[in-house]
This record gives structure tokens, C-alpha cells and sequence, in this order.
């Protein structure tokens, strides 16, 4: 087998492994990107209905498995509030009193 080198002196078999890596990489990122995307909107969801908060939860430990701490550690403390606060029911008391001066307001006008 032979070795071809390129101007740099670094072998093209490193260069291939190299670009596999990368490649790799992105794949992993492009993951943790959908992770993230439903388990914000699992969280959000989790103020109506606390049951889906578990998704949410699930993504969080994913990204983090991924490598991104911060941000799945953020997810999971969030959804951890928006499941307290939607087990409360406080969010459908503060959408359902919105809702009525929102026509109130409408119909006074």
C-alpha cells in the first residue's frame, strides 16, 4: 500500500481519518440540535400538560450525554419549573384571567 503525502507532509490516510472525525462531529452536533429543539418545545407544552414534561427531561439527558452540559442542564431545570408550575395549574389560571381582560378590554373599547 502506498502512501501519497500532500504539500504539508501529512499522510492522506491522517487527512481521511481527520475529515471522518469531523464529520462525526457534526453529525453528533446536528443530534443534539434536535434534541434541544423538542425538549424546549416539550417544556413549553409541559405548562399545559405536565405528563410531557418527561420528553423534555429525556432530551435534556441527552444533550448532556452529547457534550453539551450547560445547555441540557438548563433544559432540565426548566422543564423541572414549568412541570411545577403547570402541576399548580397557576399557568391556565394567569392564560384563562388574561384571556378575559383581553375581551374585557376588547369589548369595552
Amino acid at each position: 500500500m502506498k502512501r501519497y503525502s500532500n504539500q504539508g507532509g501529512e499522510s492522506i490516510e491522517n487527512q481521511n481519518s481527520a475529515s471522518d472525525l469531523y464529520q462525526g462531529q457534526i453529525a453528533a452536533e446536528k443530534k443534539t440540535t434536535i434534541f434541544l429543539i423538542f425538549g424546549w418545545i416539550s417544556a413549553a407544552l409541559s405548562l399545559i400538560s405536565p405528563a410531557i414534561g418527561t420528553i423534555s427531561i429525556i432530551s435534556g439527558v441527552l444533550t448532556i450525554k452529547y457534550h453539551r452540559k450547560l445547555a441540557g442542564s438548563i433544559l432540565i431545570i426548566t422543564t423541572l419549573v414549568f412541570i411545577g408550575i403547570g402541576l399548580t395549574g397557576s399557568f391556565n389560571d394567569f392564560i384563562t384571567s388574561f384571556a378575559e381582560g383581553f375581551v374585557a378590554g376588547v369589548e369595552g373599547k
